[in-house]
């Protein structure tokens, strides 16, 4: 939990790893609980390691974050390699996403139809 807005309300934060067959990646959402529910903000990929062609890592930064007052959530990503290019040393970029980036609105209709009490 952090507050990414400046507003005082603190956003849900959740990082969760899958993979298989060589690849490994870890998801970033981040959720705005103010109006009782589970609101996505931004789906991306925090960390992905595939084999020998990519490998990165991006880590949330909170402070350019809360600069946009969180109209767009900024990252530090770290490249080891892209596409089977390796860099030396890793390439750091500064990526930002906007709200609602790399939510599915039907993915989410589903989710929440599936959260949806039982009568």
């Amino acid at each position: 939990m952090v507050d990414l807005t400046g507003d005082g309300i603190h956003e849900l934060v959740i990082e969760s790893n899958f993979g298989g067959a060589g690849t490994y990646v870890v998801s970033l959402q981040i959720f705005d609980l103010s109006r009782g529910r589970f609101d996505e903000l931004l789906n991306t990929i925090s960390r992905l390691l595939r084999m020998t062609d990519d490998d990165y890592a991006q880590v949330l930064d909170i402070g350019r974050t809360l600069q946009s007052r969180g109209k767009r959530f900024c990252t530090v990503k770290t490249t080891l390699f892209e596409d089977g290019k390796w860099f030396s040393p890793p390439r750091v970029t500064r990526p930002c996403y906007k709200r609602g980036d790399g939510i599915d609105p039907k993915e989410v209709k589903l989710l929440n139809e599936m959260l949806t009490p039982l009568r």
